[in-house]
């Protein structure tokens, strides 16, 4: 009876890992790089829907009456990641993500960024509210992510009525642009959203790294079950993943081959450490298909940091993700 306990407590614990609960947001539906909010926003919402995305580094695109060619532009969900939207010899570096937005009722507000490819100025009516990355006087910015960050949007900088939203981001390798959806509300709702997702992910990220420690100690006291130490190298695994793919891996060390080791890495080794775990479980003799399978997955980790120390970058990794949306 216990040892069917041992034997089960690795999936609970992994569910509690990977399902953690999501808040749930406004919704104000954006369209063609419009969003109207007819009421004073007490919660936060997303600014998920078509933004418009212009792939040119021009400073004038910051304010609202900056002309340009309508075929130029090209429609942008999110602000999400604009090499899916481009044939692959279109490989910008600057672009930018414009949102009208139309205020009933200005106030003070909030925006939440996500994880970014590359560092972005963000831009209200023209006016700098905040970089995510220094930006040199002639335009160039680190070949750095950007980590998640809170911007204030001061009332005295809004009008009622139309306002313009503007980001410039850069990207690397030319994929530029944001993990997930842009954040705006009150400045208390985004606020207590910030430090309830810092927290999850933070937690969940030292529990696992907690779990994968204990685990291995179990390991040692019972050598004979080879599980426990896949599940330790999976709980490591998912520990670094999330740290990277949430940009949280940058309040602890802001360097970009540290962030591709969490995020890639961390990614790689989740499904060969969750493959290993599974047939290990359940005592099943790893087939040929697994075994090239794995080792195909142990290349390309390798891949990652070999690339990234030849050309400062992974983009001959990444290029075979690029996948075109509608």
């Amino acid at each position: 009876m216990a040892t069917d306990t041992c034997k089960i407590l690795p999936f609970l614990l992994l569910v509690a890992l990977v399902l953690p609960s999501s808040p749930v947001h406004g919704t104000v539906s954006v369209s063609d790089g419009l969003i109207a909010v007819q009421d004073a926003i007490t919660s936060t919402i997303k600014l998920a829907g078509t933004w418009q995305f212009i792939p040119d580094g021009s400073s004038r695109y910051k304010d609202a009456d900056a002309k340009y060619d309508q075929e130029f532009y090209e429609k942008i969900n999110d602000p999400s990641i604009w090499k899916r939207y481009y044939p692959s010899d279109k490989d910008y570096n600057v672009g930018w993500f414009r949102l009208e937005i139309i205020l009933q009722t200005p106030q003070n507000y909030f925006l939440m960024l996500p994880l970014g490819k590359r560092g972005s100025q963000i831009y209200i009516n023209g006016i700098l509210l905040h970089e995510t990355r220094p930006y040199s006087l002639d335009g160039f910015v680190q070949p750095i992510a950007s980590k998640p960050e809170l911007v204030s949007i001061p009332s005295s900088f809004l009008f009622e009525g139309k306002n313009l939203l503007a980001i410039k981001t850069a990207s690397i390798d030319g994929w530029g642009g944001f993990m997930s959806s842009i954040l705006i509300g009150s400045p208390d709702a985004v606020k207590k959203y910030w430090a309830r997702y810092m927290m999850l992910y933070a937690s969940l990220s030292i529990v696992a790294i907690f779990l994968s420690a204990f685990f291995f100690l179990f390991f040692l006291a019972r050598r004979h079950d080879l599980f426990y130490l896949s599940f330790s190298g999976l709980c490591m695994a998912l520990a670094l993943w999330a740290l990277g793919f949430t940009g949280l891996g940058f309040y602890l060390v802001d360097n970009q081959l540290v962030f591709n080791i969490l995020t890639y890495i961390g990614g790689i080794l989740s499904i060969t450490t969750a493959l290993n775990f599974l047939y290990e479980y359940h005592g099943i003799k790893k087939n040929t298909f697994i075994s090239v399978y794995t080792i195909i997955y142990y290349i390309m980790a390798v891949l990652v940091v070999v690339e990234h120390f030849a050309t400062g970058g992974i983009y001959y990794f990444r290029e075979p993700l690029k996948i075109k949306e509608n």
